[in-house]
Formats: structure tokens, C-alpha cells, sequence
């Protein structure tokens, strides 16, 4: 019969101490009591716990391999940020590993123990959405993989992780997207996809009300569509919303949360017969290397994917910058906008 292997959760568990606690017993590290020490040492020897070598300490040595994990791989806004963050690797001679959120989590696999297996020299970790019920639980293993290696974090930041990372603003990409559509004279604006993030003092939706009001517009609830950041929950989220509306309602601007959105957003309007921009403009998020191929061209805010990616892994090189950074977004106007006809 199998035996089942014992994991660094299970070993916190049992001796009653944090996943950081483990991890410091596990590197030979100060600043754990000897009763504690013992504790989680006898447990270990119970269990027959068999931690990496990494974490045993039997190599210390730099492998020049530095890991990425990447929410999903069907997103092209990933794939810039791999590309940016794997040629920052290669010029400073390092190798670049990829992790699949998407992979692991279909395979069961927990990524503190993925990690904890791998002799990597840091680690970059794309989030997405984090609620607020999930926070401390993240911080848990966040802090037990910075017990094996370097972490910085890029993607979606809750307020509230103290670890180094690189981001752009998500809520100054709406902000500005319904301050450009408000100067086109729009007054119907709807927001699609993403979370639900309206307790959320920094979020998406805190920013795209507070736009609407400095623009002086009305925030319509059925304007706001929850759902993935995909081409098929775009053009799902659209066609739900106007289901809802009568014609004399149906906005004349989407702002979309990701390009994928927006294409599907176009894909669904052209569908009803809408014509774009005539009917409907469309602003997207990332400027993913084919908007300027769609029809119309699409209007979208730069998310410097490639840069943050390359930052990242420069934050990594230095382990002195512990700070938490912000890369400015950028409106790339295009053809899916226009003024609304008088």
C-alpha cells in the first residue's frame, strides 16, 4: 500500500507552528525557541519527512535558474510578460523555468511544495484577483516560499503583501479609460469582466465610479458584468447585458477588462448588428501584440507587460530592492472609439 508523503502543511500542522516556522527549522536558522525547535524536529522524524535539498541545506550553490508562475498560458498579456522577464534572464545567464497556475491547480499540486522541490535562484508570481477572505492564507505561502528562495510578485496586488513587486495600476487603466470616453461625449460607460471588487477601496470598480462622478455620469448597476477575462465571457457578457436592457439603454462605450474581453465584446456587437465605432466603442487592457489587427483596430491601455516582466527579474538580481513598484499605464488610441454623434 502506498504511503501517503507527508507535506510542509501537515508537518506545521501537527506541531502546532506557521509553514515560516517549519521552513527556518528545516534551513537551521535563529530565532526559534529550542522548545519549538524540538517540537517541529520530533514531528519531522515521525513522519519521516523528507524536505529538498534546497531546504535540508545540502547544496547552497546557485543554479542560475530563476521560476516563473503565470495564472494561464491562453493569455497573450502572460506571454509578454514571460518574454520580457525570460530575456532579462538569458542577458544576466540564467534559465527560466514556467509554472502554470492553471496546470498545477487541474494536478492537485500545491505550489509552496512545487517550489520547495525545485533549487531555483528566485521566483516571479504573477496574482490575479486575491479577496480579502483569501489574504492571510497567501501570505502563509508567500512567506514559506521566501523561506526557499527571493520573491517578487507581479499582477494584481491586494493591499496588505509586504513582498517586493512590480505592477501597473488596474484602477488608473479604468480611470482613464472612462475620462477619454466622458471627452467623447459618452454618457452610457459599461464596465465588463473581472471580480466582483466593489468593497475594495483601490479596486477596478472603486475607480470607475469615482470616474463616472468626477465625470458627472450615472452609474447604471447593469452596466457592471462580472465574469472570466476571456473571448467567450466577452462576448457572453455583452450579449447578458443587452438581454437585460432595452435598445434606448444599451451603452455606447465598453470599457473591457482585458483585451480578450474586447474581443469578444466586437465579436458579440457585430453579431447584433452593431457597428463599431459607429454604435459602440470599445476600449480593452494590456495592448496585446494583435489589437491593432482587429476590426476596428482597438483602442486599449498599455499594461507594459514585457517591462514589468524585465523589472521583475532585475528586482530579483538585486536583493537589496525591497520596495513595491508601479509602472505607469498608456492609452493607445485606435479605431474602435469615437464621438458620439450629436
Amino acid at each position: 500500500m502506498e504511503i501517503e508523503r507527508k507535506t510542509i502543511y501537515d508537518i506545521a500542522e501537527h506541531a502546532g507552528v506557521s509553514i515560516a516556522t517549519v521552513s527556518r527549522v528545516m534551513r537551521g536558522e535563529t530565532g526559534v525557541s529550542a522548545k519549538t525547535r524540538r517540537k517541529v524536529e520530533e514531528v519531522i522524524t515521525r513522519y519521516n519527512y523528507q524536505p529538498s535539498a534546497y531546504a535540508r541545506g545540502l547544496t547552497q550553490k546557485h543554479t542560475k535558474t530563476y521560476g516563473i508562475i503565470l495564472p494561464k498560458l491562453a493569455n497573450p498579456n502572460y506571454v509578454m510578460l514571460f518574454e520580457g522577464a525570460y530575456d532579462e534572464a538569458a542577458a544576466n545567464g540564467y534559465a527560466m523555468s514556467l509554472f502554470p497556475w492553471e496546470n498545477m491547480n487541474d494536478a492537485g499540486l500545491d505550489v509552496v511544495e512545487v517550489l520547495s522541490e525545485r533549487r531555483l535562484d528566485g521566483v516571479i508570481i504573477c496574482l490575479e484577483f486575491i479577496g480579502a477572505d483569501e489574504l492571510e492564507t497567501w501570505r502563509n505561502k508567500l512567506t514559506a516560499i521566501r523561506q526557499y528562495m527571493p520573491v517578487v510578485l507581479t499582477g494584481t496586488m491586494p493591499p496588505g503583501l509586504d513582498f517586493p513587486s512590480v505592477t501597473v495600476d488596474l484602477s488608473e487603466c479604468v480611470h482613464k479609460s472612462v475620462e477619454y470616453l466622458a471627452k467623447l461625449g459618452h454618457e452610457r460607460i459599461a464596465l465588463l469582466g473581472g471580480f466582483d471588487e466593489q468593497l475594495m477601496p483601490y479596486s477596478r470598480d472603486a475607480s470607475y465610479r469615482k470616474a463616472l462622478e468626477e465625470a458627472h455620469l450615472p452609474m447604471v448597476d447593469q452596466y457592471r458584468v462580472f465574469g472570466r477575462c476571456t473571448v467567450e465571457d466577452g462576448k457572453r457578457q455583452l450579449d447578458e447585458m443587452l438581454s437585460h436592457l432595452v435598445p434606448s439603454q444599451w451603452p455606447t462605450a465598453i470599457i473591457a477588462a482585458n483585451d480578450m474581453v474586447a474581443f469578444g465584446v466586437l465579436h458579440a456587437a457585430e453579431g447584433r448588428g452593431l457597428r463599431m465605432p459607429e454604435d459602440l466603442s470599445v476600449i480593452g487592457c494590456d495592448d496585446v501584440f494583435y489589437t491593432e489587427y482587429s476590426n476596428p483596430p482597438l483602442t486599449s491601455m498599455r499594461t507594459r507587460q514585457t517591462e514589468i516582466g524585465c523589472r521583475a527579474v532585475q528586482m530579483l538580481l538585486d536583493e537589496s530592492v525591497r520596495g513595491q513598484e508601479t509602472l505607469p499605464c498608456e492609452l493607445i488610441v485606435r479605431r474602435s472609439c469615437a464621438q458620439v454623434k450629436g
